[in-house]
């Protein structure tokens, strides 16, 4: 092979992977941005569903704690973003949502759903 090849091949092979990192820099930075995105929303789903409890709740009773709400709304998120929201992801996100109350309860005592 002659010898004026091989800086050309060395060239086009640091630009391949030059381009690569950069692509996959790209869209490991959008996946971190995506999911920051996420969980502001979730979280300023559950802050406000959690004001609409207390607002709804009766004198004495316990709320589930903010944590809670988070999650569940973080579920929906998530299951929302990754297709249509359909009748059963839903129930599934509530059975972990009430899994989660009922350990809660064993813990702490009696509290209102999320």
């Amino acid at each position: 092979m002659d010898s004026s090849w091989v800086p050309l091949i060395s060239g086009l092979v640091g630009a391949i992977l030059g381009a690569a990192a950069s692509i996959g820099t790209v869209l490991v930075q959008a996946s971190i941005e995506s999911r920051r995105e996420r969980i502001r929303q979730a979280t300023q789903l559950a802050l406000e569903d959690y004001k609409f409890q207390i607002q709804l709740k009766n004198p004495g009773e316990r709320l589930a704690p903010l944590s809670l709400y988070v999650d569940f709304h973080m579920r929906l998120a998530k299951a929302l973003e990754q297709g249509p929201l359909t009748p059963e992801k839903y129930e599934d996100i509530c059975k972990q949502a009430d899994v989660m109350i009922v350990k809660l309860r064993d813990l702490q005592g009696p509290v209102h759903p999320v």
